[in-house]
């Protein structure tokens, strides 16, 4: 299956791996700090709903999009194959998802906090 759907399986995944650690790498060793500080970003997110669409989050949106564009437009100029869109930016998009989802998870939790901060004062 994965000769039928990704480009080279081999190098792809080695590729991706590498890929993905040295842009995790650039991000948390400062590298989305510093693109916060160039933009002026604050390090402040909302506890609603807006902070999905925060200037942090934003930026790293561009810097996800960035990440994997380049990563596929490697892989779409060296080794084109036929289900290219679905296997690259289809997994990447999964990838996002997943993580997307977790930071719902993350907002609904800081969302409750001041009311279980309640509960417990009141305990």
């Amino acid at each position: 299956m994965f000769k039928s759907f990704f480009p080279k399986p081999g190098p792809f995944f080695m590729s991706a791996f590498v890929w993905a650690l040295i842009a995790v790498i650039f991000w948390q060793a400062g590298g989305g700090d510093w693109v916060a500080r160039l933009v002026g970003a604050s390090d402040e997110v909302p506890i609603s709903a807006a902070r999905f669409w925060s200037l942090d989050y934003l930026i790293f949106y561009a810097y996800y999009l960035i990440c994997v564009g380049l990563f596929a437009t490697f892989w779409f100029i060296y080794s084109p194959h036929r289900w290219q869109y679905w296997s690259i930016l289809g997994t990447s998009l999964i990838i996002f998802v997943t993580w997307f989802l977790v930071e719902v998870g993350v907002a609904v939790n800081a969302w409750y906090a001041p009311f279980y901060d309640l509960i417990q004062t009141a305990l």
